[in-house]
Protein backbone atom coordinates (compact mmCIF):
# COMPACT_ATOMS: atom_id res chain seq x y z
CA UNK A 1 0.00 0.00 0.00
CA UNK A 2 1.09 3.53 -0.68
CA UNK A 3 1.50 5.79 2.31
CA UNK A 4 0.99 9.51 2.69
CA UNK A 5 1.81 11.85 5.53
CA UNK A 6 -0.68 14.51 6.51
CA UNK A 7 -0.89 17.00 9.36
CA UNK A 8 -2.70 15.93 12.50
CA UNK A 9 -6.35 16.90 12.73
CA UNK A 10 -6.32 18.85 16.01
CA UNK A 11 -9.96 17.94 16.63
CA UNK A 12 -9.23 14.19 16.36
CA UNK A 13 -5.87 13.55 18.04
CA UNK A 14 -4.73 10.23 19.46
CA UNK A 15 -4.80 10.19 23.30
CA UNK A 16 -1.00 9.92 23.53
CA UNK A 17 -0.56 13.05 21.41
CA UNK A 18 -3.16 14.95 23.45
CA UNK A 19 -1.20 14.07 26.59
CA UNK A 20 2.10 15.30 25.17
CA UNK A 21 0.83 18.49 23.55
CA UNK A 22 -1.20 19.77 26.50
CA UNK A 23 -0.47 23.50 26.15
CA UNK A 24 -2.24 25.89 23.78
CA UNK A 25 -1.07 29.32 22.59
CA UNK A 26 -3.59 32.18 22.37
CA UNK A 27 -3.70 31.56 18.61
CA UNK A 28 -4.84 27.97 19.25
CA UNK A 29 -1.60 26.17 18.37
CA UNK A 30 -0.82 23.12 20.53
CA UNK A 31 2.65 22.72 22.00
CA UNK A 32 4.64 20.81 24.57
CA UNK A 33 7.41 22.13 26.79
CA UNK A 34 10.73 20.48 26.06
CA UNK A 35 14.12 20.31 27.74
CA UNK A 36 16.84 22.84 26.85
CA UNK A 37 19.54 21.37 29.12
CA UNK A 38 22.54 19.79 27.43
CA UNK A 39 22.98 16.10 28.30
CA UNK A 40 26.77 16.62 28.21
CA UNK A 41 27.68 18.46 31.40
CA UNK A 42 31.25 19.06 30.20
CA UNK A 43 30.50 21.98 27.83
CA UNK A 44 32.05 25.13 29.33
CA UNK A 45 31.17 27.17 26.23
CA UNK A 46 27.47 26.33 26.77
CA UNK A 47 27.45 27.02 30.51
CA UNK A 48 25.89 30.40 31.24
CA UNK A 49 23.07 32.15 33.09
CA UNK A 50 19.78 32.59 31.26
CA UNK A 51 16.71 34.12 32.91
CA UNK A 52 18.40 33.72 36.30
CA UNK A 53 19.21 30.02 35.85
CA UNK A 54 22.76 28.78 35.29
CA UNK A 55 22.94 25.47 33.44
CA UNK A 56 24.77 23.74 30.60
CA UNK A 57 22.40 24.58 27.75
CA UNK A 58 21.88 22.87 24.38
CA UNK A 59 22.28 26.15 22.47
CA UNK A 60 24.65 29.08 22.51
CA UNK A 61 23.56 32.13 24.47
CA UNK A 62 22.87 34.06 21.23
CA UNK A 63 20.65 31.31 19.85
CA UNK A 64 18.83 30.97 23.18
CA UNK A 65 18.19 34.73 23.27
CA UNK A 66 16.90 34.68 19.67
CA UNK A 67 14.51 31.84 20.48
CA UNK A 68 13.36 33.64 23.64
CA UNK A 69 12.65 36.84 21.71
CA UNK A 70 10.70 34.79 19.14
CA UNK A 71 8.53 33.36 21.96
CA UNK A 72 9.89 29.82 21.61
CA UNK A 73 11.58 29.73 25.01
CA UNK A 74 9.42 30.27 28.09
CA UNK A 75 10.04 30.24 31.81
CA UNK A 76 7.11 28.52 33.57
CA UNK A 77 7.63 30.70 36.66
CA UNK A 78 10.44 32.88 38.07
CA UNK A 79 13.48 30.83 39.04
CA UNK A 80 12.38 27.73 37.14
CA UNK A 81 14.35 26.27 34.24
CA UNK A 82 13.35 27.78 30.87
CA UNK A 83 11.73 25.38 28.42
CA UNK A 84 11.34 25.15 24.65
CA UNK A 85 7.91 25.28 23.01
CA UNK A 86 7.58 22.43 20.48
CA UNK A 87 4.53 22.97 18.31
CA UNK A 88 2.51 20.03 17.06
CA UNK A 89 1.88 21.64 13.67
CA UNK A 90 5.63 22.10 13.06
CA UNK A 91 6.78 18.73 14.31
CA UNK A 92 4.53 15.91 13.52
CA UNK A 93 2.54 14.31 10.76
CA UNK A 94 0.20 11.38 10.80
CA UNK A 95 1.09 8.29 8.77
CA UNK A 96 -2.03 7.54 6.77
CA UNK A 97 -2.51 4.58 4.47
CA UNK A 98 -4.24 5.24 1.16
CA UNK A 99 -6.85 2.63 2.04
CA UNK A 100 -8.26 5.17 4.50
CA UNK A 101 -6.95 3.47 7.64
CA UNK A 102 -4.80 5.67 9.83
CA UNK A 103 -1.88 4.67 11.97
CA UNK A 104 -0.56 7.17 14.51
CA UNK A 105 2.46 5.02 15.27
CA UNK A 106 4.77 6.87 12.94
CA UNK A 107 5.54 10.56 13.28
CA UNK A 108 7.93 12.56 11.19
CA UNK A 109 9.51 15.87 12.09
CA UNK A 110 9.00 18.91 9.96
CA UNK A 111 11.74 21.53 10.35
CA UNK A 112 11.04 24.75 12.18
CA UNK A 113 13.00 27.92 11.45
CA UNK A 114 15.40 27.32 14.35
CA UNK A 115 15.79 23.62 13.55
CA UNK A 116 17.50 24.52 10.29
CA UNK A 117 20.30 26.32 12.16
CA UNK A 118 23.42 24.34 13.04
CA UNK A 119 23.21 22.74 16.46
CA UNK A 120 25.72 23.82 19.05
CA UNK A 121 27.41 20.41 19.18
CA UNK A 122 28.45 20.81 15.53
CA UNK A 123 30.15 24.14 16.08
Amino acid sequence: MDAAFVAYDQENLPPKTVGKYSHRDPDGRLYQLDNLINPNSNRPNLTYEFLGVTKVWRWTKDRMQTAYEAGLVVQPSPGRVPRLKRYLDERAACHCLTSGRTSHLSTHRQPSALATQPRSRWR
